[in-house]
């Protein structure tokens, strides 16, 4: 159910007015039949790599605690 933009007149006789290109076209090699892979199955992870980040945003608080501290103070 989605409804197609309305087109102005310039994008409607295919002229791009100010800049050549970006006049709009069809690569006619793309199609529902050329799907590319599920990005899930190109992802790896380390084995413990997720668990330096709270550690980063433990660091990053309590120093931002310490500056708005010292500002106030």
């Amino acid at each position: 159910m989605q409804e197609e933009p309305a087109k102005s007149p310039a994008a409607q006789s295919g002229d791009a007015p100010l800049n050549q290109s970006l006049k709009r076209e069809h690569d006619p090699n793309y199609g529902p039949a050329y799907q590319g892979t599920d990005f899930i199955e190109s992802i790896s992870v380390k084995k413990e790599g997720g668990r330096v980040w709270p550690m980063i945003w433990l660091v990053a608080f309590i120093l931002c605690v310490v500056i708005t501290i010292v500002l106030l103070v």
